[in-house]
């Protein structure tokens, strides 16, 4: 979620980051700017931005249970919303675990709430030898493979400043170079407004 003028920014979802964790494992990730990443910022509880109410959920741990091709599906629903009487920004994870907040004081350029909102992947490419890496994006298994293969984003809804939900979006898909990482979204019956996304990088097509 992000907002002008100086785009404050709550990101969460999971990652594989070697460098910050020690090791290659999917791990559940929170990060805040306020100030487009310029010098306040904070990912997992590395300061005091975000504050845990629970301890259910392990912000920075490792995820135990992942999807599998062609197998069972692990899914992670996760909701952020500002509440309107505080101004605080609340993190949810399934339907019922509310895992803590942003405080308000925070992010004074949002105050009215988001003004954009993103849903995606992406990799850190250092190019080897002038071409792109062959970094996975999710399962590294190009959209158009779908259901159990390729990594997806179901159920996409808005909470609205009225606290109404949308879940049939006026969305605009958006990717760096589809040779590489490429998306297939719509909307369906079942799983409302969906997409899936990922691939492996360099190939014949992505330099």
């Amino acid at each position: 979620m992000a907002g002008p003028p100086h785009e404050p920014t709550i990101e969460v979802g999971w990652q594989v980051h070697e460098f910050s964790y020690g090791d290659d494992k999917p791990r559940l990730f929170i990060y805040w700017t306020s100030d487009a990443y310029r010098k306040t910022c904070c990912y997992n509880l590395r300061c005091g931005g975000f504050v845990p109410i629970k301890q259910e959920i392990a912000i920075g741990g490792v995820i135990p249970h992942v999807s599998t091709l062609d197998g069972p599906q692990e899914i992670l629903p996760i909701t952020i919303w500002k509440d309107p009487r505080t101004g605080n920004w609340w993190l949810k994870f399934f339907t019922h675990l509310i895992v803590g907040y942003w405080h308000s004081s925070l992010f004074n350029h949002i105050q009215n709430g988001a003004t954009e909102i993103n849903w995606g992947g992406e990799i850190i490419n250092w190019k080897d030898g002038g071409h792109r890496t062959s970094t996975h994006m999710g399962s590294g298994r190009f959209a158009e493979q779908g259901w159990a293969k390729a990594s997806y984003f179901n159920h996409i809804e808005i909470l609205d400043e009225s606290e109404t939900v949308k879940q049939h979006l006026g969305y605009v898909p958006s990717v760096t170079d589809a040779n590489c990482y490429n998306l297939r979204s719509g909307i369906d019956q079942t799983v409302g407004t969906f997409f899936y996304y990922g691939g492996h990088g360099r190939n014949p097509n992505c330099h």
